[in-house]
C-alpha cells in the first residue's frame, strides 16, 4: 500500500484543507513528474485511500482532500456555493508542485464532481479529463424532483454529515411534522435552509453550479445507473456536454447510486449476469491514460474508437448491453398509451383521430396513510427499509392507487428514453402531488417497478413561482418519470400506476396552501384523473 503524505492547502480566509497525495513508486527519482487526479471529498479522505492507491501504483500523483469543513479540513461547511473557489485553490497548489507535470484529470463521484465541476472552466489548459458519476449542481439534480423533497436520500444525507445519524430513528423521523423539524433548529448547519424555502429558495440560487457545467469543455467518461435517484444528474450534464464538441462516453447500467463504483450484479432481487457490473475502475484507468498519458491505442470503452458513444444495459425480459451513437436514441420512436377505464390503449390500436374511454377515476389522498416505497430508483439505506432495484411491487392492491394496464403482448416491446406521463386531474384542496410508476407485470401476475416520478401541484410550471390550484378545477400535470432502457417480454402487461405519494422516497405533500415542509396539519385531497378526446391523459415513452 502506498503511503499518503499529508498537506495543509491554502484556500480562502486563511482555511487550510487536509489533504492527502499518493505518488507513484518512481517519484523518488529525480526530476521525475506525473498527471495529477484530483479528487475533493466530503466524506473523510481517508475512506479514499484504496483509490489513492490504485491511481498511483498506475501512474498518477493523487490528491485527496477533504473539502472545507469536513474531516480535518478547516472553516464551515457552505454546500456547493464553497466549492468553486477552493477547487481553484487546490489545483493552483498542485500545478505548484515538483511532482505534477501540468496536467489534470477530475475524479467526480456524486458530491465529489460538484466539488470539482468548476475545474475546466477555470483551467481549460491543464485539466485533460474527466469522470463522472452524477453531476448535482441545481435542486432539480440533487435534492428535488417535480417540486418534490427526494426526502428518502436529503434527511439522512445532512444526518450523516453531521453526524448524528445515530441519534435519529429511521423511518420514524421521516414522518416528523412538520418536516423541517425533523432535525430540531440549531442541530444541524443546513437542513432547514435545504428544505424551508423549496426549491425555488434564495439558498438553491446562491448553490446552483450550472454556469460551469455549461462552460465545461474536457473529455469527459459518464457513468449513469437505471436504479440510481440522481439518474437525471447523469443524463442532464450528459445531453448538455456533446453540444462542446469535446468528446465524451457514456454508460448507463442496471446500477444504483452506490452500485456504479461497485462490482455488484444484483439489484431488487434480480440478477442481470456477470456481464452487468460497471467495471469502474478498468475504464476509469483507460480514460485517463488515453486522455493524461497519450496512450491513442485505449479505447476507454467496448473496443470502439469512436470519441462519442454510448452503451446501455437493456432491463427486463431481454438483458443485455447496447451500443449506440447518441442519448437520446436517434431510431427511438416516441408511442403514447392512452388511459382508458382500466386500461392502458397504444396509440397505434386506436384511431388517429379518436382518443379511447372518456371517463374519470377518483381516489382519496390521506398524508398520514401515504403509499409505501417499493424499490426503483432509491438511495440504498437498509435501516430504513429501503432497497433499490426492480422490487416486486404490491401497491396496486391499495385503495388509493389507480392502475391502467395493456393486454399482455403478443411480443416484445422495447424501450429506451425518457418517460413521461401526462394527465389531466383535479383536486379538492388547493395544492396535491401526483405520482406515476411504470411496471413491467409477468405472466404469473408479478410486478416489477421499472421507473417513477412526481409532481407537485403548486410547482408545476416551475420552481420560480407557485401556482395553486382550483379546487376541483382540470390541470395539465406532466410528470417525468425518469429514463430506463427496458424490454416488456411476450406475455407481460405494462401497467401504470397513479397515486399522490410514494413515501419515503419524496416528501408527503399536506395538501394545504402552507409550505408542505412547515404544515403539521394535513388535509384529505379528493383525486380526480379524467381521461378521453377532451383530457387524453397519457403514457409517452419511446420505442426501438
Amino acid at each position: 500500500m502506498i503511503s499518503a503524505v499529508n498537506y495543509r492547502t491554502p484556500a480562502a480566509g486563511g482555511a487550510g484543507l487536509a489533504t492527502d497525495v499518493y505518488l507513484p513508486p518512481a517519484a523518488h527519482e529525480s526530476g521525475v513528474s506525473f498527471p495529477a487526479l484530483i479528487i475533493r471529498t466530503p466524506y473523510g479522505r481517508k475512506n479514499l485511500a484504496v483509490l489513492g492507491d490504485l491511481f498511483a501504483r498506475s501512474g498518477y500523483a493523487v490528491v485527496i482532500q477533504d473539502v472545507r469543513g469536513t474531516g480535518e479540513s478547516d472553516g464551515s461547511f457552505g454546500f456547493l456555493a464553497q466549492e468553486p473557489a477552493d477547487a481553484e485553490s487546490t489545483a493552483r497548489w498542485t500545478l505548484s508542485q515538483p511532482w505534477c507535470g501540468g496536467r489534470l484529470g477530475i475524479v467526480g463521484i456524486s458530491y465529489l464532481a460538484s466539488a470539482s465541476i468548476a475545474l475546466p472552466s477555470l483551467f481549460p489548459d491543464e485539466v485533460k479529463a474527466a469522470v463522472w458519476v452524477t453531476i448535482p449542481v441545481s435542486w432539480d439534480t440533487l435534492t428535488w424532483q417535480g417540486g418534490a423533497l427526494r426526502l428518502h436520500h436529503a434527511l439522512p444525507w445532512v444526518l450523516i454529515h453531521e453526524g448524528k445519524m445515530e441519534d435519529f430513528p429511521l423511518p420514524e423521523t421521516y414522518r416528523t411534522l412538520p418536516l423541517v423539524n425533523a432535525i430540531p433548529r440549531g442541530m444541524s448547519s443546513i437542513w432547514e435552509d435545504l428544505v424551508a424555502g423549496g426549491p425555488g429558495s434564495e439558498f438553491w440560487v446562491r448553490n446552483d453550479l450550472r454556469n460551469y457545467l455549461e462552460n465545461c469543455r474536457v473529455p469527459g467518461l459518464h457513468f449513469g445507473g437505471w436504479f440510481d435517484f440522481l439518474l437525471d444528474a447523469t443524463l442532464k450534464p450528459y445531453e448538455t456536454l456533446p453540444k462542446s464538441g469535446v468528446p465524451q462516453r457514456l454508460f448507463l447500467g442496471p446500477w444504483s447510486h452506490n452500485g456504479i463504483v461497485g462490482a455488484t450484479r444484483l439489484a431488487g432481487g434480480v440478477d442481470y449476469g456477470p456481464d452487468s457490473g460497471s467495471s469502474f475502475v478498468r475504464k476509469v484507468l483507460e480514460w485517463f491514460d488515453r486522455w493524461l498519458k497519450g496512450n491513442t491505442g485505449t479505447t476507454g470503452t467496448s473496443g470502439s474508437d469512436a470519441d462519442e458513444e454510448v452503451r446501455l444495459f437493456f432491463t427486463g425480459s431481454e438483458p443485455g448491453w447496447r451500443e449506440c451513437r447518441a442519448w437520446p436514441l436517434e431510431d427511438a420512436v416516441p408511442v403514447r398509451f392512452y388511459l382508458a377505464g382500466h386500461s392502458l390503449v397504444m396509440e397505434r390500436e386506436a384511431r388517429s383521430d379518436a382518443v379511447p374511454g372518456e371517463g374519470v377515476r377518483r381516489f382519496k389522498y390521506d398524508p398520514l396513510d401515504p403509499v409505501p416505497t417499493e424499490g426503483g430508483a432509491l438511495w440504498e439505506l437498509p435501516r430504513a427499509g429501503l432497497t433499490p432495484g426492480p422490487m416486486e411491487q404490491h401497491s396496486h392492491l391499495r385503495q388509493d392507487v389507480l392502475v391502467f394496464e395493456t393486454p399482455a403482448l403478443d411480443k416484445p416491446l422495447r424501450i429506451a428514453g425518457p418517460v413521461s406521463v401526462l394527465l389531466y386531474a383535479s383536486s379538492s384542496c388547493p395544492d396535491t402531488d401526483f405520482t406515476g410508476k411504470l411496471v413491467d407485470v409477468d405472466p404469473e401476475g408479478t410486478g416489477r417497478i421499472v421507473a417513477d416520478g412526481i409532481v407537485r401541484a403548486r410547482f408545476r410550471n416551475g420552481p420560480e413561482r407557485e401556482e395553486f390550484l382550483e379546487p376541483g378545477k382540470v390541470h395539465e400535470f406532466w410528470i417525468s418519470l425518469g429514463a430506463c432502457a427496458h424490454v416488456f417480454g411476450e406475455g407481460h402487461k405494462i401497467r401504470l400506476e397513479v397515486s399522490s405519494s410514494n413515501f419515503p422516497k419524496y416528501d408527503r405533500n399536506m395538501n394545504t396552501l402552507r409550505p408542505p415542509w412547515l404544515e403539521d396539519r394535513p388535509a384529505v385531497a379528493v383525486q380526480e384523473v379524467h381521461f378521453g378526446r377532451r383530457a387524453p391523459s397519457r403514457l409517452e415513452v419511446y420505442c426501438v
